[in-house]
């Protein structure tokens, strides 16, 4: 019997791979065949299907959310991933910006200014996706 393996890429990655078997081959065989390649098939595009969602979105560190304080009128750090080689823009509402680009291990990291004390502001972090991180306030912060 003659397998044929059908594979379908979108944005260099693989998103599905489908077997194809010869026509000229029993049809109860391939029937059941193709039952089992569908099963098969699925669970593997479900996996790969998800795996993809995760890595196309831009994420920022879990202590970055809306409502969080930050110290005024320093450089604070904020880190998260994306996809290998994507360029990262933040902009905040007191018209501060930074940008830099993913590592090879799709980690980065950047430094944005804070203001004077006040608020509330937003942080908007721009990569393969879009988070805005709301009512951000500026003062003390004592730890």
């Amino acid at each position: 019997m003659k397998i044929i393996f059908l594979i379908i890429c979108i944005n260099n990655q693989v998103i599905a791979i489908y077997k194809i078997t010869n026509l000229l081959h029993n049809f109860n065989c391939v029937k059941s065949d193709f039952k089992n390649m569908h099963t098969k098939t699925l669970v593997f595009l479900l996996l790969i299907c998800s795996n993809l969602i995760s890595i196309a979105q831009t994420t920022v560190g879990a202590v970055f959310d809306d409502g969080m304080v930050l110290q005024q009128q320093k450089d604070i750090y904020l880190w998260g991933t994306d996809n290998v080689g994507t360029k990262i823009n933040v902009v905040s509402s007191w018209g501060k910006t930074a940008k830099t680009t993913t590592s090879k291990n799709g980690k980065w990291k950047l430094q944005l200014a804070t203001p004077v004390a006040g608020g509330p502001h937003s942080i908007t972090i721009k990569g393969s996706s879009s988070i805005i991180i709301n009512d951000v306030l500026i003062g003390e912060v004592w730890i």
